[in-house]
């Protein structure tokens, strides 16, 4: 079935909307992977040789020919997707046009279901760059603790856990997230959000506004501060 380049971009839209919180765009090798896996179903039994030796050149020649050899392959019982290479290649030129700004309509989503939900989901944290400290190389979290120690003391006191149970984001070094400026601009900037300093000012401590129908007042949830040119949140 053919559809048209506006119905195409229309879908992937949708479907786009629909991968919350993160978009893994799809790329050409998961699509040829798919369609050599949907060729494990086509019944070849009945070609020569020197059919199956065409029907292999095909693949390699130009758009029409490896229509073609689609086509056969479909005829022939592949289950592999019903996409002619034109259609193929709109298809990604499309989620192209679309993941710029749709990679940031998912990440604000992402990061309202982890702040504002409190969804700890691993998988999640992990799509954002979240690490968990205690699972760093030991090598390196002993230099860490050697060079951070009174940050960490802070930071597990305002948030009342060990360390070692925290996660974390940083700007640079080891543990660098590509959204950490994304990540500390919702913090700073949230409606819901209060940030106060700590610790003589080295330290940023994000709450929760409370309400006045709070019977208890609103616990720290995250933790920020800047040491040697790298920024780091815990939460």
């Amino acid at each position: 079935m053919k559809i048209t380049r506006k119905q195409l971009r229309r879908l992937i839209a949708e479907a786009f909307k629909q991968k919350v919180p993160l978009f893994d765009p799809v790329t050409q090798g998961e699509i040829d992977a798919l369609r050599q896996k949907g060729r494990q179903d086509a019944d070849l039994s009945g070609l020569s040789d020197s059919q199956r030796a065409k029907l292999a050149t095909l693949g390699q020649g130009s758009p029409e020919s490896v229509n073609q050899e689609r086509s056969i392959y479909q005829a022939l019982g592949s289950t592999e997707p019903d996409f002619g290479i034109e259609q193929e290649q709109d298809f990604l030129d499309a989620q192209d046009d679309y993941l710029v700004d749709l990679q940031d309509y998912n990440i604000e989503q992402a990061l309202e279901d982890v702040f504002i939900n409190g969804n700890r989901d691993p998988k999640l944290l992990k799509q954002l760059g979240f690490a968990r400290f205690g699972d760093l190389d030991p090598n390196y979290k002993r230099s860490m603790m050697k060079s951070n120690s009174w940050y960490y003391t802070h930071v597990e006191a305002i948030l009342n856990k060990p360390i070692d149970d925290l996660m974390y984001v940083e700007s640079v070094s080891y543990n660098m997230s590509r959204f950490f400026y994304s990540i500390k601009h919702f913090l700073d900037n949230h409606e819901h959000f209060r940030k106060v300093s700590a610790g003589n000012g080295l330290l940023k401590v994000y709450n929760k506004k409370s309400k006045i129908t709070d019977v208890v007042a609103a616990q720290s949830f995250a933790v920020g501060f800047k040491t040697g040119g790298n920024e780091m949140i815990f939460i």
